[in-house]
């Protein structure tokens, strides 16, 4: 018997290029979704500089914010139509680089050393000359407006 999926959702900072970040929602275990958004900053912005990422998770939404602007929304519906709402239950949250995979693949159709991720990058990282900083962390608990 397959377990069911458990749902995730998340934000990739620089996700979506060099000025845009990448906000999805898969709807089953291979990471592959049709439920996905970029957001691109305006003007002058630069993706690597410090940004506020929020996910706001309702009962019947997902709400996907940059710097208080609104990227995406992804309603209970829109996951339906693909699949089972994954949502009901408590996730962990998951601070990471997100490399490789099918979707950078899809962006950049590289295949070595790893799907999705170029040489150059794996070397970088080894050289320790990629980073992720992260200033703070706030978690809290959804609560029904009265």
């Amino acid at each position: 018997m397959q377990k069911a999926y458990p749902g995730k959702a998340g934000t990739i900072p620089a996700g979506g290029g060099p000025n845009a970040t990448r906000e999805a929602t898969p709807i089953d275990t291979t990471g592959e979704t049709p439920i996905v958004n970029k957001y691109f900053f305006q003007g002058p912005e630069d993706v690597t500089a410090w940004h506020v990422y929020a996910v706001r998770w309702t009962p019947d939404a997902f709400v996907f914010l940059v710097d208080g602007h609104v990227a995406y929304r992804v309603t209970r519906p829109m996951i339906e139509h693909y699949g089972a709402w994954a949502f009901d239950t408590p996730k962990y949250l998951i601070l990471n680089f997100a490399l490789g995979g099918a979707y950078p693949f899809k962006t950049n159709g590289i295949e070595t050393p790893y799907n999705g991720l170029p040489e150059e990058t794996v070397q970088r990282i080894k050289a320790g000359e990629i980073a992720m900083y992260v200033d703070w962390v706030r978690v809290t608990r959804y609560v029904a407006d009265q």
